[in-house]
């Protein structure tokens, strides 16, 4: 098995800085971004939230994203196109072209849908918003009680290429305290994000499963004092991933506009803003980051042993910022470097996984 996937995150179009358009620098990564998408042919490109810079765009930053998609989608139209909310976009306006996208093989994923479970003695579900005559199920005339449940199923999305090989993509837009529930925002963003796991697992057995999210995890490296991240005084929506020993084989992360793994992960990253938001990022280093799932014969047999990660670094090395051919092709590895000039290149080893990070300018 043998699939590409683009990861990136954090656009922010629409983005003034001190006063300026950067709508003529997006146009530029963007129209590097196609470059790449022709000479990779993806199977997915992932987009992990905050498209925009804000939840109410303007015309020339939505146009601007919309072109995209259709030059994208023309260019590879076999590629399928994954896009999450972040928290700087309306989740609701995200998803309003839902319907025509999907179409496209574009798929967003913007509110976490749920569904009304009632009392015990009742075995009806209704979808959220309507009335106790509607939805699936039988009536009983007990309609006391109940509550509601998500619907994993709708984040779940699977992405298959040519050969007919599939990867699982588990889309989760930046998740809000009305849809997190829970006396602890962190503890309730990580029972989100492993019940989607587990659910996933269940319902596609074998298969590798890939996480998108945008979220503030716990030891990330962001700018000091600068607002563009918009981190909650007192670390309230820091989600804490140690221990996750079911995670996802990987998880792609956007919201930290630093490129790096998440603290005490050797499976999880953040692939960075595209651009710096601030003077605090000028030193930040940006770029996107393109995933190859490999499998060996063994494991297309349905024989996967227990994953073994370690960790492994590696001496400094250099390398061509305007190409991909210094960085080699890991079947059983994730490679991560850092561009541009002199690099620091970390391997992380992996089952069935390749990693690797090219620059956006």
């Amino acid at each position: 098995m043998s699939m590409k996937i683009i990861a990136t995150s954090d656009w922010h179009l629409g983005n003034l800085f001190h006063g300026n358009d950067r709508l003529p620098e997006h146009k530029h990564f963007l129209k590097w971004l196609l470059e790449q998408i022709a000479e990779q042919k993806p199977d997915a490109l992932l987009i992990a939230g905050d498209i925009f810079d804000n939840g109410n765009p303007s015309a020339a930053a939505q146009t601007v994203y919309y072109e995209f998609l259709a030059d994208a989608t023309q260019l590879c139209p076999n590629m399928q196109v994954i896009i999450t909310a972040g928290n700087h976009d309306s989740a609701s306006r995200l998803e309003a072209p839902r319907p025509l996208l999907t179409r496209y093989h574009v798929e967003i994923r913007g509110n976490v849908r749920k569904i009304w479970r009632q009392g015990e003695n009742v075995r009806k579900i209704r979808q959220q918003g309507e009335s106790e005559d509607e939805g699936n199920g039988k009536e009983t005339d007990d309609k006391t009680g109940g509550h509601w449940l998500y619907s994993f199923d709708d984040l779940i999305i699977p992405v298959t290429n040519e050969e007919g090989e599939e990867v699982i993509i588990l889309a989760v837009p930046f998740l809000r305290s009305d849809v997190v529930q829970n006396a602890s925002y962190s503890q309730g963003v990580n029972d989100f994000l492993r019940e989607l796991t587990a659910e996933a697992r269940q319902k596609y057995p074998g298969r590798k499963c890939i996480m998108m999210a945008h979220m503030y995890a716990k030891g990330s490296d962001i700018a000091k004092k600068d607002a563009s991240e918009k981190i909650i005084i007192g670390g309230q929506e820091e989600v804490d991933l140690e221990g996750w020993n079911d995670h996802p084989d990987y998880m792609t992360c956007g919201h930290i506009h630093k490129r790096q793994h998440i603290w005490n992960t050797d499976w999880a990253r953040y692939t960075g803003s595209i651009l710096p938001m601030s003077f605090a990022e000028k030193d930040y280093t940006h770029g996107i980051d393109l995933i190859t799932i490999g499998c060996d014969e063994e494991e297309r047999k349905g024989n996967a042993t227990e994953k073994e990660t370690q960790a492994e670094e590696s001496s400094h090395a250099s390398a061509d910022c305007s190409t991909f051919s210094n960085i080699r092709s890991l079947s059983r590895s994730v490679k991560v470097t850092t561009f541009p000039g002199t690099m620091d290149a970390a391997e992380i080893r992996l089952p069935c996984l390749s990693l690797k990070i090219v620059p956006s300018v």
